[in-house]
């Protein structure tokens, strides 16, 4: 019960469902390549119940995956000085140019822009 109750007040306080935070550390874990079968297992869900739940979030799984990648891909580029090919198949980008695309989608700037600018 106590533990129910804490559990509560760290979702109000977090604004974040135990399911989000639960799934989002399991993404983060797996951000190279991440796996909707392994996710629901992660968090004790089946596919199609975890998706009906990411939906009443208003997210889904590849939605999740993308938001991981792109703050981890712009802590790393803040951070680190490593090549940005190598950044973006860390990540799990199946090319550079797929990751640029995306992140300049994401942020309105290419990865070498937003490097430069130390954001």
């Amino acid at each position: 019960e106590c533990a129910e109750a804490l559990q509560a007040v760290r979702t109000s306080v977090s604004n974040q469902s135990s399911l989000l935070r639960n799934l989002r550390a399991y993404i983060l874990a797996n951000l190279a390549q991440p796996s909707i079968a392994a996710a629901s297992s992660e968090v004790g869900l089946a596919i199609r119940t975890l998706q009906r739940r990411l939906s009443g979030e208003r997210t889904s799984f590849e939605n999740e995956v993308r938001i991981a990648r792109m703050e981890t891909a712009m802590r790393r580029l803040r951070e680190t000085d490593s090549p940005i090919t190598s950044l973006a198949l860390d990540l799990g980008f199946s090319t550079p140019q797929h990751f640029s695309t995306l992140f300049r989608t994401h942020t309105g700037m290419t990865p070498s822009d937003f490097r430069a600018r130390k954001m």
